[in-house]
């Protein structure tokens, strides 16, 4: 699961953390969010198939430090930004 808010990729497991912590759900609205979620087929993320030609995940932020070393991603302009 893509929150395109911040950017990353999350687990099955840490969906209601984080959008209790990070988006502030809380009680009834959160349920029915989670329950729309659960009816969702999210894979591992060990298991998801990148781009074949190496291009950046829409949506998805490069961080300082941790960006991709794929030359088809470093040289995305709109990947960096």
């Amino acid at each position: 699961m893509v929150c395109r808010e911040h950017g990353y990729c999350l687990p099955s497991l840490g969906l209601e953390r984080h959008l209790r912590r990070l988006h502030g759900a809380k009680g009834e609205p959160l349920h029915t969010v989670l329950e729309e979620l659960r009816q969702l087929i999210i894979h591992d993320p060990s298991q998801v198939q990148f781009p074949p030609d190496g291009s950046p995940i829409p949506k998805l932020i490069i961080f300082p430090g941790f960006q991709c070393t794929l030359t088809a991603c470093n040289d995305d302009e709109d990947a960096l930004s």
